[in-house]
């Protein structure tokens, strides 16, 4: 958000007539301030401010009120590529707190996502989840676009959320096992 924002600044810099910005500065000043992702909602409602902002970026590089080339055509390029994807992370993020619900905490989430490796998003949705030797399997996207894996019941918002469930589970699972074998009680006396 900084560097959209700073962006936006150079570009009012670069223009002479501020009728050029009109409704870029319209969107641009309905962005929230500090706090936009403090919450699954906040994220979400700032997305979807975002969109207004590449929409009014798109606009000014479809009439082609700069030009093709030059200093403002090229910010106002980088200040839609960047609302674009300022507003991806933030549906990312959205998806995030929407599960801490189920899993505790971010750091929560973050945590178990350390104790793991990921394999890379393939073309078809998954993404492996691994930890030490143990394939946990992986995780996939559901067709009404939520995330499930091996022995998850109730599909997750996000990919981190489901793998993370599928880290927890085991984690919990080894500690219970080794707890077994060592005759130690597997929860409070």
């Amino acid at each position: 958000m900084d560097t959209l924002h700073r962006t936006w600044r150079d570009l009012q810099s670069a223009c002479s007539a501020p009728s050029e910005l009109a409704a870029l500065d319209a969107v641009m000043t309905a962005l929230p301030g500090g706090h936009y992702a403090q919450s699954s909602q906040r994220c979400r409602s700032t997305a979807a401010c975002l969109a207004h902002v590449r929409a009014a970026a798109d606009a000014i590089t479809e009439t082609g009120t700069f030009g093709a080339d030059g200093t403002r055509s090229v910010l106002v390029r980088e200040l839609s590529a960047l609302a674009s994807e300022v507003a991806e992370r933030l549906e990312a993020t959205a998806r995030v707190l929407a599960d801490i619900s189920r899993l505790g905490t971010v750091r929560a989430i973050n945590d178990a996502l350390v104790r793991a490796r990921l394999g890379e998003l393939t073309a078809g949705g998954e993404q492996a989840v691994r930890v030490d030797r143990t394939e946990l399997g992986p995780v996939r996207r559901t067709a009404a676009g939520m995330w499930s894996g091996p022995g998850i019941a109730e599909p997750f918002n996000s990919r981190e959320g489901a793998a993370a469930a599928l880290i927890l589970a085991h984690l919990a699972s080894a500690t219970a096992e080794r707890r077994r074998r060592t005759g130690r009680p597997t929860g409070p006396a």
